[in-house]
């Protein structure tokens, strides 16, 4: 049971790593700068250009007196405030996923990684040889970067027992079918 756990552990970190350096995470975190960088730009030109009184007329009888400042499309203008009004809605769950893989990103590079493990074997030197500061970084935020071979590993030979169990019950099997067949042969 204990093994199996184990396994399965390993494996799910494997999984976890290989996501988080998937090409589609990356296209996730730049689509999300990218929306964040069009909804500012949306609410600059809705803001700027159609609440502020006396750029933009939109009533009708506007149009003989506002001449050039007529906008007839008010419908899209309503739109356009609708979408800044419900944009505070996703804007900050989009930035918290963007912030969050940026800061994957940066940890998840070798020059970080080195220097944070770094300072956490600095930290370590004060607790009397025990690693705990090296554990705490390997665990909750360089998982499976730097063990991601000994975790391959595990898993392969994690696989060889539970093949090689399978294959002992299977002998198992067919040395009980062999007696049986040889049984009968007898008879």
């Amino acid at each position: 049971f204990f093994i199996g756990s184990t396994i399965l552990v390993q494996e799910a970190l494997l999984v976890e790593d290989g996501l988080r350096r998937s090409m589609w995470v990356d296209a996730v975190g730049v689509s999300n700068l990218l929306w964040i960088v069009a909804v500012i730009w949306n609410f600059v030109i809705v803001v700027g250009w159609t609440f502020v009184p006396g750029t933009i007329a939109f009533h009708e009888k506007a149009h003989t007196v506002a001449a050039g400042d007529f906008c007839g499309a008010w419908a899209s203008v309503f739109t356009a405030r609708v979408v800044c009004l419900l944009t505070p809605l996703f804007f900050f769950l989009n930035l918290f996923s963007a912030a969050t893989w940026i800061i994957t990103k940066l940890v998840m590079s070798n020059m970080v990684s080195k220097a944070v493990l770094s300072a956490a074997e600095s930290a370590d030197q004060n607790t009397a040889g025990i690693p705990v500061a090296q554990t705490l970084v390997k665990a909750f935020l360089l998982r499976a970067s730097q063990d991601a071979k000994r975790a391959k590993l595990m898993v392969a030979l994690g696989e060889k027992l539970r093949l090689s169990k399978e294959r002992i019950d299977a002998q198992g099997q067919l040395n009980t079918l062999k007696r049986r067949i040889d049984s009968s042969k007898l008879e």
